[in-house]
């Protein structure tokens, strides 16, 4: 039991703290009290004791409690779901499986250090371009030494050449080239130019790369041919690679002048023993185009070197080189006589330079002080005129205030005489009206109030007068529309309609109403509603009897569309379209709805046949609608003269 609590804590503290504290969270709780049946047996017998555990007032951390063996099965009673651990009555209990390690973190460590990597090498690649750029040791060794250098230099200083000379490309495309007059085409031979020959042999005629006689003259030359020609393709490469000016118009001169060689003329001997020709060294002289001129003469006297024929060329290599030589000091003492005078310029600019500086400067600190002297006065005098301005402002301020000041008194002095005098008068208006208390005192307030009640009167009276006169008027109109409304015949109104104008004779909106009425209908009378809409329904059977009669119909014709019209189908609803029966199917449905105004419209929108049967009707419509209207209009002006009264 002792060796088992052992390895419980040696494999807890095995184990990091915060798997432990993950493991506590995440595997299910139980409860200390087991309540079972047969506890009391299990703590009677000693085999079956459970491992001493820690007293109950002890506080058991969460950190020291073994994980469960994930192997072993526990029995529970039946009535709990606590699971307890099974024990053996012999032997020690094997140690619980070492846990899995946790998974290793990745720190980003690589990661972090190839970024730092990248930024810090993108940091010195772009100070080394820039610092090569100002100096220019350093530019030789960025180039140099660091791939891509010299490309990102070349890159940033065309960058720069463009940005600065905008135009420059565009004005050298702009140029315009004038054609040149080459005259006749003129063949250079391959062998023009430098050679390993002197001027002497360099008339050998032409291209020796050619076959012909000259090639196979002599056998025993054709070892020499072999070594020419490689000699001359070394030499070509060279020249290309250092790009020496060419000078075609001597050299075509030259090659005319040059007295043509035939190929009967005998070949001068091969030498037999070749002597070696010391290289060409000009010491002192730095200047790159003295070593140039050296390399060139160098790489021919290797070449000549290469030839058995050099002993025939020493007195005139050894002349060129005195010659190259002469040259390249008379160089040297031109480029320090120019470097001397250069210097000597400098100096003499450099003193001139500072003479005007000088002067420059003296005339600056006399005009400055010129200025200071001048910008003193007028700051003095722009200090006297201010204090004056002030001292003046300063006077009428206060002299305004003063007066100001005197003005109020003089107000308030004013104020202060008003005041006792209203306050005196106000005493005696009250006294005296304490002793008018009596009847009299009372008698002018009986007299308005006598004057108002008459006024009131009157007014009641004349408000009466209008609103029996506008009641008779409405009382007369609803006569007038009791008598269109109510007859089952068309019936004359002329009583109604002229007690109506006796009634609003002095309204000029009634009177406007009633002459806009069509004699023959108060006269003779309007039909009604109901009559309206039957005459139409009789109308409009005529009307589609017609619909398909043209205008110069015959009886053919008649019968036709009477036969039609009893084969042709009525629409229903809202018919849309301008042919007949939708006109008259669209009017059937306003006059049921009441409105005979749209209904009107409709029909009138009829030709031909249909027009002329529908007239009458029409005319009926229009008569009704002006009575309505006019009806209309009397009574909105009887119910204004109401709310006028009110």
């Amino acid at each position: 039991m002792l060796r088992t609590s052992i390895a419980s804590s040696r494999l807890l503290l095995s184990v990091p703290i915060r798997q432990r504290v993950g493991a506590q969270w995440l595997r299910p709780r139980y409860y200390a009290e087991i309540k079972n049946p047969d506890s009391k047996a299990a703590d009677s017998d000693p085999a079956v004791r459970t491992p001493a555990s820690p007293s109950s007032a002890s506080t058991v951390h969460p950190e020291s409690v073994p994980k469960p063996a994930p192997s072993h099965h526990t029995h529970t009673s039946p009535g709990s779901s606590v699971k307890a651990p099974e024990h053996k009555t012999s032997g020690v209990p094997p140690p619980p499986p070492t846990p899995p390690p946790a998974p290793a973190r990745k720190s980003g460590r690589l990661r972090r250090f190839l970024l730092y990597l990248i930024l810090t090498t993108g940091v010195a690649y772009a100070g080394g371009v820039w610092f090569s750029l100002k100096s220019d040791n350093f530019h030789d060794f960025f180039t140099e030494y660091v791939p891509y250098g010299e490309e990102a230099i070349l890159y940033l200083e065309e960058r720069d050449f463009s940005r600065r000379f905008p135009n420059a490309t565009r004005q050298v495309n702009r140029r315009e080239t004038a054609p040149r007059d080459e005259g006749k085409q003129v063949s250079i031979p391959s062998n023009s130019g430098l050679s390993w020959k002197v001027s002497e042999e360099q008339s050998a005629g032409s291209d020796v790369s050619q076959n012909g006689r000259h090639m196979s003259a002599v056998e025993a030359a054709k070892p020499q041919a072999a070594v020419v020609e490689k000699a001359k393709e070394d030499t070509k490469k060279k020249a290309e690679e250092d790009k020496p000016a060419p000078k075609t118009e001597q050299l075509v001169e030259r090659t005319k002048t040059q007295p043509q060689v035939t190929l009967e003329e005998p070949m001068a001997p091969a030498v037999p023993a070749v002597t070696t020709i010391e290289l060409l060294k000009v010491e002192g002289n730095e200047d790159p185009v003295v070593q140039d001129l050296v390399k060139i003469f160098n790489d021919m006297i290797t070449v000549i070197g290469a030839d058995e024929s050099a002993p025939k060329f020493s007195t005139s290599v050894s002349k060129a080189k005195e010659e190259l030589a002469k040259a390249g000091a008379r160089i040297a003492a031109l480029r320090d006589e120019y470097h001397n005078a250069a210097l000597e310029e400098i100096r003499n600019a450099q003193t001139t330079f500072d003479t005007s500086a000088q002067e420059l400067i003296r005339r600056i600190d006399e005009v400055r002080s010129e200025e200071a002297a001048q910008f003193r006065e007028e700051f003095e005098s722009e200090r006297e005129k201010l204090a004056q301005s002030y001292q003046d402002k300063i006077k009428t301020e206060v002299q305004g205030v003063q007066e100001v000041s005197e003005q109020r008194l003089r107000n308030e002095l004013v104020e202060q005489a008003i005041e006792l005098n209203r306050k005196f008068l106000s005493d005696v208006r009250s006294l005296v009206e304490n002793e008018r208390e009596g009847r009299l005192s009372k008698l002018s307030d009986l007299s308005s109030n006598v004057a108002e009640l008459e006024q009131l009167t009157a007014s009641w009276t004349d408000v009466i007068d209008k609103n029996l006169k506008t009641q008779q008027l409405q009382v007369a109109i609803d006569s007038v529309r009791t008598v269109l409304e109510n007859s089952d015949i068309p019936r004359p109104f002329i009583r109604e309609l002229a007690a109506v104008k006796e009634l609003a004779s002095s309204d000029p909106v009634v009177n406007a109403a009633i002459s806009s009425i069509n004699p023959v209908s108060y006269q003779r009378g309007i039909p009604t509603s109901a009559q309206i809409v039957d005459r139409f329904r009789r109308v409009a059977s005529e009307v589609r009897k017609a619909s398909l009669l043209p205008e110069n119909a015959g009886i053919t014709s008649h019968a036709a569309s009477y036969m039609m019209s009893k084969v042709k189908f009525k629409k229903q609803g809202s018919a849309v379209g301008d042919d007949v029966d939708s006109i008259l199917t669209r009017t059937e449905n306003l006059l049921e709805e009441g409105n005979f105004d749209d209904a009107a419209r409709e029909m009138n929108g009829l030709q031909g046949w249909a027009r002329m049967l529908s007239k009458d009707w029409l005319g009926d419509v229009r008569r009704v609608l002006e009575v309505k209207q006019a009806l209309e209009i009397i009574e909105t002006e009887a119910r204004l003269q109401c709310l006028e009264v009110e």
